[in-house]
Parts: structure tokens; C-alpha cells; sequence
């Protein structure tokens, strides 16, 4: 499987989404408070895609996110444990 991750929270790239398997989000609390995100996140549930979030834990998560139909919310707190989760991710999704 061949990764391929693009950054969009502009809202630029957004008509990549139809071309993705996964729509994977790093969500802080500026993802939450970015419409561009927030439209991001709508389109990818409404495409059906298979959705997986990597979140901050000072974040705090509104009923518009936990709606989305996520695969799997990881938390992380400092960099370790985010590099610990992307790592995780990574072989869940090469498998």
C-alpha cells in the first residue's frame, strides 16, 4: 500500500478527498474551530470514508465531531505519544 498524505487545512485540496481510501485527521483545537476542517471532515463522512482521528488531548470535542462515523480516536498528549499513534496507525492501515 502506498501512502500518500496531502495537508488541506486550507479547504484547497479538498477535491482530493473523492480520490482517498482513508481521511485521516490531526485534530487540535484550531482543526475544531476551522470551518475549512470542520467542511473537511463533513465531506469525507458524507463520501463514506473510512475515518480515523489523531487527537490532541487539550482539545476539546464538539458534537458535530463525534457525529462522524471515526474508525478509531487516538489521543496523545506530547510528541512520543504522537509518533507512537502514527506508527500504530500506519501498520493498522498496511494490513
Amino acid at each position: 500500500m502506498k501512502l500518500n498524505i496531502e495537508s488541506s487545512g486550507s479547504g484547497e485540496k479538498r477535491d482530493l478527498l473523492s480520490q482517498c481510501d482513508y481521511y485521516i485527521a490531526i485534530v487540535t483545537p484550531n482543526f475544531i474551530s476551522n470551518p475549512n476542517c470542520i467542511g473537511e471532515m463533513k465531506d469525507a463522512q458524507a463520501l463514506g470514508k473510512k475515518m480515523y482521528a489523531l487527537v490532541d488531548k487539550k482539545t476539546e470535542l464538539t458534537k458535530e465531531f463525534m457525529k462522524c462515523s471515526w474508525i478509531l480516536i487516538m489521543q496523545y498528549g506530547n510528541d512520543f505519544e504522537y509518533q507512537k499513534n502514527c506508527v500504530y496507525l500506519k501498520e493498522l492501515l498496511e494490513n
